[in-house]
């Protein structure tokens, strides 16, 4: 059986980077501009819907949780970062 660059395991693990590195720049920006935080935000969570609209058997809510696990993450580091100065 043939893999695809969807079933790799290469590709799904640079898409799990990018859906944590994504949240997390979304937390880290947030302490600082809520409104570009929202925007984004919005736009991702429009984006994963509607690739998941089309592609089935995909995985919505994990992607979902890597996006808030690097959100929590990078509002964590811009939250210390603040209380450091």
């Amino acid at each position: 059986m043939r893999k695809t660059a969807k079933t790799s395991k290469i590709y799904i693990l640079l898409t799990d980077v990018a859906h944590v590195l994504g949240g997390g720049l979304a937390g880290y920006i947030s302490f600082m501009r809520i409104d570009i935080t929202i925007f984004y935000a919005l736009l991702y969570f429009l984006y994963q819907f509607f690739e998941h609209q089309e592609v089935r058997g995909d995985d919505f809510v994990g992607d979902l949780r890597e996006f808030l696990i690097g959100f929590t993450i990078g509002l964590s580091i811009a939250f210390l970062r603040a209380l450091t100065r």
